[in-house]
């Protein structure tokens, strides 16, 4: 490759004052920003709203002033899936006046949790930013083993193991929910009741499609086999067979997202702003429509053409999902979720984050008694009846889970770990950037930090599982040792 890369902030080579620096001026401007609004309005709600937006911005500001900033690093992800959670949310809140927070026709009561929910989320923020820029996350990937470089044909001979595999699985799956026929049908009650009671292991089965595709898009890219190119597209169709029907956007972020961030990183160059934001909105604009016709009510109402017509007519409604609907209601949830905690699901002490993905993995029919997740027992609490038949599947973002074991200081200790690791993933990732398998893997990452916001802890490390992590257990099971491959040192 000998395109010219982007000046990279260094990842041994400049000293920790930066890091300090950043830092210092993230709570320089929450404070002084927190000082202005408070003259100027009495509301707690706005002086939180713009320490929160202070505190995000300051080490993104900060990199763009020095010439570091780069857009695959993982803070600029983790800033614009957090801010739309806690910023922009929040305040469409504050400017509506919303009040409720409503799922399967039933309301709760949310006003006197928002300021409570938005000191929650400057914590997180404030914890993320510290743990991203202290670095030890980036010390410690640094010294882990380096990544091997196996031939582009071992990792495609690889993702068509992983192909044949997945896609047994996924057929077991379809199976169980009651064939093609029934999924393509799109969300419904039955949907809803099926996937409740369908194995968790069978229901991440379709994900195995994404390490696959782009293991063999990887492949094809660096041998020109098209036989790696026909395996890959028929990951995604096999994909898309399973979760497209019913709009599992979630399933297709790592995909799409991964292939596009692999591209650049193969040519070791980066987006322009402009090109930055016509993705995003593309993206933005294609998940509302499949928002809107993934129900089978809506399919049969309107169908496809007549939501894309009504979109065109009112474009701005692109933007309903993020201000109004689910996708985007993390805010609003952990609010409806603090209603009644600790008052009456108490504090897990670990139970939330470490208990749930020990416990995760042994099936109910092998322990009946086994407990419910926090987020099922609040779920259940708030919205019985839709929990009941499996409508009910608000995201109250990872920040519930923490706040679940120990409250505020969990989720300092959470977003503070957060931050650890994002960091590690990038210090590891530009350590071994000349390793085809750690750029698919670092492509396929990047963009799950949006779903690892969303979730609680134990459904993003299964995710990563499913997506991630078969690809580096390519590059280890098929590699040799990654000789002559440089260690960049730049983060």
């Amino acid at each position: 490759m000998t395109a010219t890369s982007p000046p990279l902030s260094p990842l041994g080579g400049r000293s920790s004052r930066s890091a300090l620096l950043a830092v210092i001026a993230a709570v320089v401007l929450a404070v002084a920003a927190g000082a202005v609004i408070g003259l100027l309005s009495p509301s707690n709600e706005l002086l939180l709203l713009v320490a929160t937006a202070a505190t995000l911005l300051a080490p993104v500001a900060w990199r763009a002033a020095t010439g570091q900033l780069d857009i695959f690093e993982p803070l600029v992800p983790f800033v614009l899936a957090y801010g739309v959670m806690f910023v922009v949310r929040p305040a469409y809140m504050l400017a509506t006046n919303v009040q409720y927070y409503e799922i399967t026709e039933v309301p709760v009561a949310i006003s006197s949790k928002i300021v409570t929910m938005q000191v929650v989320a400057l914590i997180g923020a404030i914890a993320f930013v510290v743990g991203y820029e202290l670095r030890l996350g980036e010390r410690v990937a640094r010294r882990l083993p380096r990544a091997p470089r196996p031939p582009a044909s071992s990792l495609g001979n690889f993702g068509w193991i992983l192909f044949i595999f997945g896609a047994v699985l996924t057929a077991l799956y379809i199976r169980s929910q009651g064939g093609l026929g029934a999924i393509f049908a799109g969300r419904s009650e039955a949907y809803f009741q099926s996937v409740a009671g369908t194995s968790k292991y069978l229901y991440y089965a379709p994900t195995l499609m994404v390490p696959a595709a782009l293991l063999m898009f990887g492949a094809w890219r660096e041998s020109h086999r098209h036989t790696f190119l026909i395996g890959a597209a028929l990951s995604v169709v096999v994909l898309f067979a399973a979760r497209g029907p019913v709009g599992g956007r979630i399933a297709f972020l790592p995909l799409v997202g991964g292939v596009i961030i692999y591209l650049y990183l193969e040519r070791r160059k980066r987006p322009g702003v402009l090109a930055a934001g016509a993705v995003l909105l593309a993206a933005i604009s294609i998940s509302a429509v499949i928002g809107e016709v993934r129900n089978a009510g809506a399919r049969e109402q309107q169908g496809l053409s007549g939501t894309v017509a009504a979109l065109v007519a009112a474009p701005e409604r692109v933007f309903t999902p993020l201000t109004e609907g689910p996708d985007a209601a993390m805010a609003p949830g952990l609010a409806a979720a603090l209603t009644v905690m600790p008052s009456e699901v108490g504090h897990t002490y670990g139970g939330a984050t470490f208990g749930d993905l020990a416990f995760r993995a042994i099936p109910r029919s092998v322990w009946p008694e086994k407990p419910r997740p926090p987020r099922e027992e609040v779920v259940a609490l708030l919205w019985s009846d839709g929990y009941r038949v499996g409508a009910a599947n608000p995201e109250f973002s990872v920040l519930f889970a923490w706040y679940s074991d120990a409250a505020s200081f969990g989720v300092m200790i959470g977003l503070l770990l957060y931050g650890l690791l994002a960091r590690g993933a990038w210090g590891y990732f530009k350590a071994n950037e000349m390793s085809m398998a750690t750029r698919l893997a670092y492509a396929a990452f990047a963009p799950s930090i949006v779903m690892a916001l969303r979730d609680t802890p134990t459904d993003s490390f299964v995710r990563l599982l499913f997506s991630v992590a078969p690809i580096l257990a390519a590059a280890f099971i098929v590699g040799r040792p990654g000789r002559g491959s440089r260690r960049v040192n730049a983060v």
